[in-house]
């Protein structure tokens, strides 16, 4: 023992303190919730995890809320543009006269609308429903029944700016629902008697 393992002892002693010293100062990231904590209080990392999730989370409501305002806004210009077309309409106007101001343009997927909305009645008049083709043939009720949903379909596809084959689609399958209901009420009516 010439004296050298004492010092190699008193030197580990002293860096393994020193280091001890350190993280408990909060001189280094003391993050870990484990021992050995710091003594200056919880020091917490950021990470960019931790930043980028809530950002993104909050920029993603912030463009579903911006998107479902902007199809209220045009729904409400196409409800606004029906009225006040049914106002002057009911007076025997025409819906550009200066009598009644034009509160909302009208959009300009009016055609796409239109057209939808002449293609559906037409696939509701040729189905049975509508008798196809033939008055005498229609069901009771069947006219007023096709034009609102023609009009809702079409008014749908208007303001979500739907894909005019995807309006059609579910307006087909709309059609085949109401005929399955006619034909369970009707076999439900032959049992009955």
């Amino acid at each position: 023992a010439d004296g050298s393992t004492g010092d190699m002892r008193e030197a580990v002693r002293l860096a393994v303190n020193a280091w001890g010293s350190v993280l408990m100062d909060g001189d280094q990231c003391c993050s870990v919730p484990t021992p050995p904590y710091c003594r200056g209080g919880l020091h917490l990392a950021w990470s960019a995890f931790a930043i980028t999730l809530p950002a993104m989370l909050f920029f993603l409501v912030f463009l579903f809320l911006c998107s479902l305002g902007m199809a209220c806004q045009q729904w409400l210009k196409v409800i606004s543009n029906r009225a006040l077309q049914e106002i002057t309409e009911s007076k025997g106007g025409h819906p550009s006269t200066p009598e009644v101001p034009v509160l909302v343009e009208r959009s300009e997927n009016t055609g796409k609308a239109d057209r939808l909305e002449v293609r559906m009645w037409s696939a509701w008049q040729a189905s049975c429903l509508g008798g196809k083709g033939d008055s005498q043939k229609e069901l009771p009720g069947s006219r007023s029944l096709g034009q609102a949903a023609t009009r809702l379909f079409a008014e749908l596809g208007e303001i979500f700016d739907f894909q005019e084959d995807s309006v059609c689609s579910q307006f087909d399958h709309l059609i085949s629902l109401v005929r399955s209901h006619c034909a369970m009420v009707a076999d439900r009516r032959i049992e009955a008697e």
